[in-house]
């Protein structure tokens, strides 16, 4: 089963029969309990520039309508400020998406990070991007 909402789901199997057998059906409910988001990260084509801005979006797929309004966190892997998140989370619109700006501040390859954190629903996501600032 792919692509189901989460919660209770009904299931039916049937076979149409044959010369020696009938047919016959049975369904079943089935609950889904906890969705698997993927996450996708776009921080624009680049190339990025020292003292530059970039606007980077983290978009949602496979998730319930529960992650709409949730938040995605973002950082700096490395850790050493090689650029400015201006926020460090954003609220998922009805889109699937949410976005943020970055200022580019080191020369080299750093990393970004966004991380859906979950809900009740939804198991968390997260993605990394490598920023190649020069």
């Amino acid at each position: 089963m792919t692509g189901e909402a989460i919660g209770r789901v009904s299931v039916t199997a049937a076979y149409r029969g044959n010369g020696n057998n009938t047919a016959s059906s049975k369904s079943a409910l089935v609950t889904v309990l906890v969705g698997l988001p993927k996450l996708a990260l776009s921080c624009g084509t680049g190339p990025w520039t020292h003292g530059t801005n970039a606007t980077c979006t983290a978009t949602l797929s496979s998730y319930a309508t529960s992650a709409v309004g949730g938040t995605i966190r973002w950082s700096e892997t490395t850790g050493i400020s090689a650029f400015t998140i201006y926020s460090s989370t954003c609220t998922v619109s009805p889109a699937g998406s949410c976005s943020v700006v970055v200022h580019m501040i080191k020369h080299g390859g750093y990393y970004i990070k966004a991380q859906y954190v979950g809900d009740a629903n939804d198991r968390a996501a997260s993605r990394s991007l490598l920023l190649a600032i020069s």
